[in-house]
């Protein structure tokens, strides 16, 4: 529904709190009633919340990256998996809605055995 970008584009945005996660993205404002719709399994993590900088269609599988304490390395935390919306009322490209994305360090055991290779130390 536009122009695909040629040029690969990131946004600098917070990592939002578990409790946060779940009131932005699964609580239905219903007149005066809050509904929770949904829940944000274990394995998600969300992060956004800054205007004009959510990702589009199409980003899914993007990363998610962390910069250590030290400020010395980055780290793939996280995997756009969706936005929230819904069929009548889809997100909009660059939404200040959190994305959620699916936590890399819970799959890490998974993605060991799928490469042949020892699972990380605890």
């Amino acid at each position: 529904q536009g122009n695909l970008s040629k040029t690969l584009l990131k946004v600098q945005t917070p990592i939002a709190t578990d409790n946060d996660c779940r009131s932005e993205v699964c609580v239905a404002h219903l007149g005066p009633l809050l509904v929770q719709n949904c829940l944000i399994a274990d394995s998600k993590i969300c992060a956004g919340g800054v205007p004009q900088s959510g990702p589009c269609n199409g980003d899914s599988g993007g990363a998610l990256l962390a910069q250590d304490d030290e400020g010395q390395g980055w780290a793939a935390v996280g995997l756009v998996s969706y936005m929230p919306g819904d069929v009548l009322n889809p997100p909009r490209c660059g939404s200040d809605l959190f994305t959620v994305f699916t936590e890399i360090s819970k799959f890490l055991d998974w993605i060991a055995q799928q490469y042949g290779m020892l699972p990380p130390l605890r």
